[in-house]
């Protein structure tokens, strides 16, 4: 772990609405995990599960959540809101 709490990140200064560098406080393992790709209207793409918390114009919720998430029993993507986000 010594090392990972080395690796600086941005993160969002939600008090002044500017990004910062933070580091690593701890890492939880969750097992084996869906990773979605996210494609936003720019082009720029993020790369985060399920439980990836993101901050929407309706304030910070998951990816699952934000997008209307709806997976199959193999967690293949059945459908999502083409508006979320």
């Amino acid at each position: 772990m010594p090392i990972l709490q080395k690796i600086a990140v941005r993160v969002l200064n939600e008090e002044t609405s500017v990004f910062e560098l933070g580091h690593i406080q701890d890492v939880f393992d969750q097992g084996i995990q869906p990773v979605y790709r996210l494609t936003l209207k720019d082009g720029r793409t993020i790369d985060c599960m399920e439980n990836h918390r993101l901050l929407t114009t309706q304030g910070w919720q998951t990816m699952s959540a934000a997008m209307n998430l709806v997976v199959d029993a193999d967690r293949e993507r059945l459908t999502r809101s083409p508006e979320a986000l």
